[in-house]
């Protein structure tokens, strides 16, 4: 685990001058707070052991820049009395740079460190910082070989991915196999691999009641991620359980390196034209993953089928043959994954 950073307002006293005090007073009442407590933690940073009028000026010009002014300092303080951690200005352009589908989860995660570590704000220094979590676990050693074999089982694994995200897809899962395959020892992919890799059955880990609890409150379409990486993670570190300290851990981890990924992709949205007819089916990986009790997986090719076969149907009705069709597959198999799926039918 990171050690937190120092917690500045945990030092000693500050010291108000009464021409100082008069001044914070001019405020309006709903920035007072903010600005005696933003005022006190730069003081601790630069060794200040009182706060005068002039020392203030100084802040208060320091603080309204980099909050984006009058209005940012009000929506800074708004934040801080619903008891989020307000964002200067800075930080928040940096915040725009991530891909809109991840912002809030980001944000979420931002000012979740923020109250870890001691801060008032989340600035861009620390925005840098959450970033950075996920630094240890993106890769950056070269790519392994992979056989002719291998290359063709990766195509019929990703076969059924749009074809304007088929490289996203398979860059993806590459780099997830590959690194793997390194935790294995492997030197390279051959068909073998991928069935050691892909296939082999993998120690259970627990969850203490109130990490899972915190993961069912993730949204659907990050919540099966987050949960293969913390396991992953858990595993890799030998731990049988993983509690809600882990679960904050592997969960940025694993949200900072999502991000970084797709950066590394140029993917900030994906353009459809739509047209009436068209179908757009959209599952979790808890979908194509369902196991049976053999451990084969109920895969895109069934997915599909299913589709196929009902796609006369209302987008409701083919949603539920989705997860009929699953559940017959998986039998009296305990789901190991959550489901979600989402039909769209563009109908004029």
């Amino acid at each position: 685990m990171a050690e937190p950073d120092t917690k500045i307002e945990d030092g000693p006293e500050i010291l108000w001058t009464e021409g100082a005090l008069q001044r914070m007073e001019r405020a309006p009442v709903f920035l007072r707070g903010m600005v005696k407590r933003l005022a006190e933690k730069k003081a601790r940073e630069l060794g200040y052991r009182e706060i005068t009028e002039d020392i203030l000026t100084q802040f208060k010009g320091q603080m309204m820049g980099s909050m984006g002014g009058e209005a940012g300092m009000q929506e800074a303080a708004g934040a801080m009395a619903a008891g989020r951690v307000p964002w200067t200005a800075e930080a928040k352009a940096r915040l725009e740079t991530v891909p809109e589908f991840m912002r809030h989860m980001i944000r979420q995660i931002a000012e979740d460190v923020a109250r870890e570590r001691g801060h008032m704000e989340v600035n861009v220094e620390l925005f840098q910082k959450v970033e950075a979590l996920g630094d240890d676990t993106l890769q950056t050693e070269a790519a392994l070989p992979w056989s002719e074999g291998a290359q063709a089982r990766l195509q019929q694994k990703i076969a059924q991915s749009p074809p304007i995200a088929m490289g996203f897809v398979a860059d993806m899962v590459k780099r997830d196999t590959e690194e793997r395959a390194r935790e294995l020892g492997l030197a390279a992919i051959d068909e073998a691999a991928l069935t050691a890799i892909w296939d082999a059955p993998l120690a259970p880990v627990a969850w203490s009641d109130e990490a899972w609890k915190r993961l069912l409150t993730s949204p659907d379409f990050v919540r099966s991620g987050i949960r293969k990486a913390a396991e992953r993670r858990a595993r890799k570190l030998g731990l049988k359980e993983i509690d809600s300290e882990h679960l904050t851990v592997f969960r940025n981890e694993a949200m900072m390196k999502a991000v970084k990924r797709i950066r590394s992709f140029g993917y900030d949205e994906l353009t459809f034209d739509l047209a009436p007819g068209d179908l757009y089916v959209f599952c979790t990986d808890g979908v194509f993953e369902a196991q049976d009790e053999c451990r084969r997986e109920f895969g895109a090719a069934r997915l599909m089928k299913v589709i196929d076969e009902t796609r006369h149907l209302s987008a409701r009705d083919i949603v539920d043959a989705i997860f009929a069709a699953a559940q017959e597959f998986r039998g009296e198999t305990l789901p190991n994954d959550d489901m979600t799926a989402v039909a769209v039918k563009i109908t004029a």
